[in-house]
C-alpha cells in the first residue's frame, strides 16, 4: 500500500498512530467539499507499533477552538453537536495486533440543513484500556489521537470577527499581566485573526501585535493577551484592532491597576492536567499558551491526559 511507508515514519504516541488514506499524502487531514445531502466515504489507516495487542475506541467528534485559539476536539464522552454528528466510523471499537496495521472506514454525512461555510470535525482513537500508574500518588495516562475533517459547504460564506470589551489583569494562576480580547467569530468561515493591542498608561503608550491561529465559525473565545512589559499601578485605556479576518473589527476598554504586574512566571506549581472537554472555559490555555495557540488543523493531533490523584488507604 502507498501510504505504509508515509504511516511508518509518523510519530507514535502511546504505542499507536494514525493518518488519512487520501489521494494527497501531503496533507495530514481531510478536506471535502460537498453539498447539504452529500454523502462521502473515507478511509484512515491505523498502526500499532507496540509489541503487545492494543484496543481503541473510534468516535466522530466535534472541532472545537481552543481558549488561545487553534482547532482542538472533544473528548470522548461529549456529545456531539456539530460536524462530529456528521462523521460515523464503521467500528467503535478497533483491536489491532502487535506491529500491524489496519484501514478504517468511515462516512461523512451531511444533512440536508446544513448551512455554507466551513465545518469541522474528526475521528477521534483514544486506548481503551488506559495505565495507572501504582504507589500513593496515582497517575493514568489517557492517549488519544485525532485526524483532522473539514467539510466545506458551497454558498454565500464569508469571514467576520467581533471584539468585545477588553479587560486588563493576570493571566490565571501567575502574576503576568495580560488582556483579556474576548472574541467571536461571527462569519461562516475559518480565518486566522492578527491582533493589535494597544495599552496607554502611566508606562505610556505601547501597541503589540500578535498573529493568531484559526478560529471556527460560531465560536467564542476569551483570548489571553500575555503583556511583555511590567504594567504599573494606574488608569489604562485600553485598545484592539483586528486584521486578516474579514472587516476590520475594534474594541476598546478601560482598567484600574492597584498594584504593579511584571511579566514573568511565579514559581512553578503542581497543576492538575486533564482531558476535560476542551472549550473556553476550560484551563486549556495552560497547556498551550507557550505554543502557537492551540492544535491547527493540519496533520494528526495527538492528545495526552494524565488524570493526577491520591490513592485511597485500605484498611
Amino acid at each position: 500500500m502507498a501510504s505504509a511507508p508515509a504511516l511508518a515514519e509518523a510519530p507514535t504516541i502511546g504505542g499507536f498512530g494514525v493518518q488519512p488514506l487520501q489521494r494527497d499524502h501531503a496533507r495530514g487531514y481531510f478536506v471535502f467539499h460537498l453539498r447539504p445531502g452529500a454523502v462521502h466515504r473515507a478511509r484512515v489507516e491505523v498502526l500499532n507499533a507496540d509489541a503487545t495487542p492494543i484496543t481503541l475506541w473510534v468516535d466522530g467528534v466535534d472541532g472545537l477552538t481552543g481558549v488561545t485559539s487553534g482547532v482542538v476536539y472533544a473528548n470522548r464522552g461529549v456529545r456531539a453537536r456539530g460536524a462530529g454528528t456528521w462523521i460515523t466510523p464503521d467500528f467503535t471499537k478497533l483491536t489491532l495486533a502487535p506491529h500491524s496495521r489496519r484501514s478504517l472506514g468511515f462516512a461523512v454525512t451531511v444533512p440536508a440543513s446544513a448551512t455554507p461555510g466551513d465545518h469541522v470535525g474528526g475521528i477521534a482513537f483514544q486506548d481503551a484500556n488506559p495505565v495507572t500508574s501504582g504507589g500513593r500518588f496515582q497517575i493514568t495516562e489517557i492517549v488519544r489521537a485525532v485526524v483532522g475533517v473539514e467539510v466545506k459547504i458551497p454558498g454565500p460564506a464569508s469571514q467576520q470577527l467581533l471584539v468585545g470589551s477588553l479587560t486588563l489583569g493576570t493571566l490565571p494562576g501567575t502574576s503576568m499581566p495580560a488582556v483579556t480580547v474576548p472574541l467571536t467569530d461571527s462569519g461562516r468561515l475559518l480565518c486566522k485573526p492578527r491582533l493589535i493591542v494597544t495599552v496607554d498608561g502611566p508606562s505610556g503608550v505601547e501597541s503589540q501585535t500578535r498573529a493568531l491561529d484559526t478560529l471556527l465559525p460560531g465560536d467564542k473565545i476569551a483570548y489571553p493577551f500575555a503583556w511583555r512589559h511590567a504594567l504599573s499601578p494606574g488608569s489604562y485605556t485600553l485598545r484592539a484592532r483586528s486584521a486578516n479576518c474579514g472587516a476590520a473589527a475594534a474594541a476598546r476598554g478601560r482598567a484600574q491597576l492597584t498594584r504593579r504586574l511584571n511579566p514573568h512566571a511565579p514559581p512553578t506549581k503542581a497543576v492538575r492536567v486533564g482531558v476535560g472537554p476542551v472549550s473556553a472555559s476550560s484551563n486549556w490555555w495552560l497547556l498551550v499558551l507557550a505554543g502557537a495557540g492551540g492544535l491547527a488543523i493540519g496533520g494528526v493531533a495527538v492528545l495526552v491526559g494524565v488524570r493526577i490523584g491520591l490513592a485511597r488507604s485500605r484498611p
